[in-house]
């Protein structure tokens, strides 16, 4: 990969860092209608299937919001401070996010730590963390790391644990405005829940809010798990060791979708580039990215977005040998290269196509304390 720093990419990058207010007025009411609309048809359709597609579809635009929301929340989308507040809130309520933990994992924890263990979502397991686990942590993880479990696990372990309600990790002055926030929240699902079940009874709350807010979830946790998961990414155990061993365009992965998927998305798969300057909206997202591309010679970690991709990334991205700086299956057999900074994540990817790994043992790691927090 072409030597060049993150601070040589931002630089470059800057030209995109530009909020327009005419584009962000017009994202928030196409994803405010959208989500009006496939709620209301999950509410009120006669046909079951069609109210169901329709519970799906509002579940996506609980996603495209929370992008929108994510912008806000990072000052990017408007031009004004203000409004980012105010915004990053109301598009944050369906998904129920705290904005204040929000910040405080997303833009103040992960950002500072990416692929740092017990910073991020999905931070994996040491072998022997997984073997001093108790029996019902060991289960739990072989579920998380399966398509069934991933979006209990963004439900459980990212939203219910980290992003709900103030914890003992939330620092004193962020408390009262997380608790104003979880009090605005608490109210919104009052408020939501109490519509469905006024429009249709139980059934309504079913299709209005558990079917969108379950899809939701899955979303989320598959999005946030490709961008940071795949057999040439590395992850660290501290912060130290990530200072001191790569830069951001190669800690995430660029996953190339369709143009209709990035329309419906907000972009959210641009992840290389945010990473790089974090203060680019979504609007300009894809135009960073492609010239991002440029910068580095086309040689970021880039993916084809295919259920085979998620699959095998589930498949070999169990556990992460911290010394070998390779990901391990949950025996501790080899499932990828060495990820180190002596080995460019382009080259690695190119070998792991050409040849198959030889299946070896873990090397033994020293217990690291893990913390799950970021996002």
């Amino acid at each position: 990969m072409r030597e060049i720093s993150d601070r040589d990419l931002r630089r470059e990058l800057s030209v995109f860092a530009v909020p327009s207010d005419r584009k962000a007025w017009f994202l928030l009411a196409r994803c405010l209608l959208l989500f009006a609309a496939t709620l209301a048809g999950a509410l009120l359709l006669d046909n079951l299937v069609l109210r169901l597609l329709a519970a799906v579809l509002a579940g996506l635009q609980i996603g495209s919001l929370s992008v929108v929301g994510h912008d806000c929340a990072h000052g990017s989308f408007f031009s004004k401070k203000r409004d980012n507040m105010i915004f990053a809130r109301l598009s944050m309520l369906p998904s129920l996010h705290n904005v204040t933990l929000w910040r405080l994992q997303h833009n103040k924890w992960h950002h500072a730590a990416p692929n740092v263990k017990g910073y991020n979502s999905w931070s994996p397991l040491s072998l022997r963390d997984y073997e001093e686990a108790g029996a019902w942590r060991r289960g739990l993880e072989r579920f998380y790391r399966s398509l069934p479990g991933m979006g209990v696990y963004y439900l459980v372990e990212r939203w219910l644990s980290y992003k709900l309600l103030p914890g003992p990790s939330t620092p004193d002055r962020f408390r009262r405005a997380a608790w104003a926030d979880f009090a605005l929240v608490a109210g919104f699902f009052l408020l939501w829940t109490g519509l469905c079940f006024t429009a249709s009874g139980w059934l309504g709350v079913l299709t209005g809010f558990v079917v969108p807010f379950a899809v939701w979830n899955l979303v989320m946790a598959v999005t946030v798990f490709l961008q940071h998961t795949h057999p040439d990414i590395p992850w660290f155990d501290s912060r130290d060791a990530y200072r001191a061993a790569a830069g951001q365009h190669e800690l995430t992965l660029h996953v190339v979708t369709p143009r209709w998927y990035g329309w419906l998305s907000n972009e959210i798969m641009e992840h290389s580039a945010h990473h790089i300057h974090p203060k680019i909206p979504l609007y300009n997202l894809r135009a960073a990215q492609s010239r991002l591309d440029e910068l580095l010679g086309g040689e970021l970690p880039r993916e084809t977005a295919t259920l085979r991709l998620l699959l095998d990334c589930l498949r070999r991205c169990k556990l992460y040998d911290y010394e070998a700086k390779r990901w391990c299956a949950f025996d501790g057999r080899a499932t990828a290269r060495s990820t180190g900074a002596a080995a460019p994540v382009a080259e690695l990817a190119a070998a792991r196509r050409e040849q198959p790994v030889k299946e070896a043992p873990a090397a033994g790691e020293q217990p690291v304390p893990v913390q799950r927090r970021a996002s």
